[in-house]
């Protein structure tokens, strides 16, 4: 009987070639000379002109110390190493290098994880690197044990979750060219989006996890724990699903994982159902636009894999792989979204709600129905209507983003019909779009449903 776990050997693959690395082995010896010299250099900067007996007794200069040694860690856990590693996966992952995937008996889910592994070890080692650095910042005064615990294990999360949305790209089906900008468009705007949703949930000037007069709660962890594994699992799993060959079902595990992760994040909507309902709202966006973009059959793999028991296949179909399955599940999700809407959100928020789901859901219900009935006939068809449908989305969103600025800047507010503004001021309007949207999608849906579950079963 083995005492100790198999190691993943994708996981010992990383690590030998990060370790082989002239690159990340030169940057672990000189990562403490760094921290030394920039320690000393803001230490003294601190000390300039300040009277020994101050410098010791007084308030402290831990303060100074610890963000020095945080915005170095920070760029070496949540930069350099993610970045390195992901652009390794995308050389790996080359057009000219596909198909060695059907050679090992891995699946496509342990080799994301055996990299993920690796990253997490080496951001591990880097941040212990750093642990000295952060212990002196405490013993100088100034910095609290809380702080000077929970910062590092801040940085080591947030690289994980940095390396995780990477392989996104990485993984995806695209030139290696075009996956390196996409990486690096990645880092430039992920902290946009990052102090946005930090904007987004501030209230009363106080970070929602941390305003004076809402501290941090045992709760309150356990959601920021949710969340970086929620990240985690998800990128996991979209990724296996982007690497995995034909013959497998890929898409179906990660439907699995979405449906796992929005009954486990149930609970937050009791702690902010306006940031559980518009993340899953979005992915359900995300889920369908796919689905109308891209029409794709069942494949083979899914259906070798569907139930013998009729009920059961009902059950596991929305869970399938193929754009009519995507397009049932994510509406089940975005139901289960308004809902929470309609339970926690005043009435405004309940018909913006609504119509934006009914309008917006029901427009690429259809465009994916379409495309998935033309598929088999008219492939270049099917696939121009979901380039066309793409077209028209950003087009509407190019105009919104131009009325909410000029609004801004005229410090007006124009009830246009492209902006939120507009469909409060019109909302009968929008109201006869999203029944009429929703009609003709549940009758196309309806019928490409019938078509494609006749298909889901063993042959």
């Amino acid at each position: 009987m083995k005492l100790l776990p198999r190691i993943n050997p994708v996981t010992l693959k990383e690590l030998r070639q990060l370790v082989r690395s002239r690159l990340i082995v030169w940057g672990m010896m000189v990562l403490p000379l760094i921290y030394l010299t920039v320690t000393g250099l803001v230490l003294s900067a601190e000390m300039h002109g300040i009277d020994p007996v101050e410098a010791t007794y007084g308030k402290g200069l831990g303060t100074g110390t610890l963000a020095a040694v945080s915005i170095i860690t920070g760029l070496v856990t949540c930069g350099a190493i993610p970045l390195f590693a992901a652009i390794k996966t995308v050389l790996e992952t080359g057009n000219d290098k596909l198909g060695l995937e059907f050679t090992t008996t891995l699946t496509p889910a342990q080799i994301i994880s055996g990299k993920i592994t690796a990253v997490a070890i080496i951001s591990a080692i880097a941040v212990a690197l750093a642990m000295p650095f952060f212990v002196l910042s405490y013993l100088m005064r100034g910095v609290d044990l809380s702080t000077t615990v929970v910062l590092p294990i801040t940085l080591f999360a947030s690289g994980v979750a940095m390396f995780s949305i990477g392989l996104l790209p990485s993984c995806a089906r695209r030139p290696v060219a075009i996956r390196i900008i996409l990486l690096l468009l990645m880092y430039m705007l992920l902290p946009t989006i990052g102090s946005g949703i930090v904007e987004i949930m501030s209230i009363g000037g106080g970070l929602w996890l941390s305003s004076s007069s809402n501290p941090i709660t045992l709760a309150d962890v356990a959601i920021l724990v949710f969340l970086f594994v929620a990240v985690v699992a998800y990128c996991r799993a979209q990724a296996a699903a982007e690497l995995a060959p034909p013959h497998l079902d890929s898409v179906r595990p990660l439907r699995i994982t979405h449906a796992l992760l929005f009954v486990a994040s149930i609970p937050i909507v009791f702690k902010s159902w306006e940031a559980w309902t518009s993340i899953w709202l979005v992915v359900a966006a995300l889920i369908l636009l796919r689905a109308a973009y891209y029409p794709a059959a069942l494949t083979r793999g899914a259906v070798l894999h569907a139930p013998r028991s009729r009920l059961l296949r009902m059950l596991a179909f929305p869970f399938a792989t193929g754009s009519i399955p995507s397009i049932i599940f994510a509406l089940l999700i975005m139901a289960v979204s308004v809902v929470g809407v309609i339970i926690y959100g005043d009435t405004d928020d309940i018909e913006l709600a609504i119509v934006l789901a009914f309008e917006f859901g029901g427009f690429l219900t259809i465009v994916g129905c379409a495309g998935r009935l033309l598929l088999q006939n008219h492939k270049r068809l099917a696939g121009a209507i979901g380039k066309i449908a793409l077209g028209y989305i950003i087009l509407v969103n190019a105009l919104t983003i131009v009325a909410e600025t000029d609004a801004i800047d005229e410090h007006t507010v124009r009830p246009m019909l492209c902006n939120l503004d507009g469909i409060k001021s019109a909302i009968s309007q929008h109201y006869v779009l999203a029944l009429m949207s929703a009609l003709i999608a549940a009758i196309l849906l309806g019928l490409t449903a019938i078509i494609e579950f006749d298909r889901f079963r063993r042959k």
